[in-house]
């Protein structure tokens, strides 16, 4: 499902695009980064997104690095340039996320590890958004990240450059918009919204649940969703 052409995105690029939006989705700067060198090819990469699909998409990128960030990324971060994907008749926007999370099997369940997948990361990433202006049906995610033992983080990072991450994972999500909407503005709960949904864990049907638990506050825009302010601001940045 993925593009064979990933746009890659470490977190602190994400920071430099939206930087006076997105300050905690900034981890600091990977050893090899050139500001200079790589800012250009960014924001022309990120402009074919939003000329493509929108500048609400280039925002749902930079809002799951952010989510990544916030929880748990070990190493970096890679966000896919988005697809149309036909999935069950329908069109679906496709994002797909590499977290850049490892996970520790002496504290996480595969349930808890999916099930923090989609409200930390991909539940909070479509909360963002006070509309969702997506031409397409649905949207879709795919969010990679690994698992292991380790004793703690510093174990963990020790261990990575000879041993590795640990197993791979991947939870799918498929979503209609209409689905979405009605959970944004409170006529679905997210177990109910799950139900009319689709989830996979590397390729296979998985039913979450949800634990009866209060839900966690929604976050607020990163972005105002204010059209005159966002247009003017891609303007600026893009030439749109």
């Amino acid at each position: 499902m993925r593009n064979s052409n990933p746009l890659r995105l470490v977190t602190c690029a994400a920071a430099i695009l939206f930087m006076t939006a997105l300050p905690a989705a900034a981890a600091g700067p990977t050893a090899d980064w050139d500001l200079p060198k790589q800012q250009g090819e960014i924001l022309r990469s990120l402009g074919g997104v939003a000329k493509h699909f929108g500048p609400e998409a280039v925002m749902m990128q930079a809002y799951l690095l952010n989510e990544a960030s916030r929880n748990g990324t070990i190493l970096e971060s890679t966000v896919h340039k988005p697809e149309l994907l036909d999935h069950n008749g329908h069109k679906h926007l496709f994002f797909a996320l590499d977290s850049g999370i490892v996970f520790n099997d002496n504290e996480v369940t595969q349930s808890a590890r999916v099930l923090r997948v989609w409200q930390a990361i991909v539940l909070h990433s479509i909360q963002r958004f006070d509309k969702l202006p997506f031409a397409a049906d649905g949207l879709a995610f795919d969010i990679r990240y690994h698992h292991r033992r380790y004793a703690d983080e510093q174990d963990l990072r020790d261990r990575i450059p000879t041993e590795g991450r640990g197993t791979p994972e991947a939870a799918d999500f498929f979503f209609l918009l209409r689905d979405l909407r009605d959970l944004i503005q409170h006529q679905l709960t997210e177990q109910q919204l799950l139900a009319r949904s689709e989830v996979l864990v590397d390729g296979r049907p998985y039913v979450l649940q949800v634990p009866l638990v209060p839900a966690t506050p929604t976050p607020p825009p990163l972005i105002p969703e204010d059209t005159g302010w966002t247009t003017h601001w891609w303007d600026k940045w893009f030439n749109l």
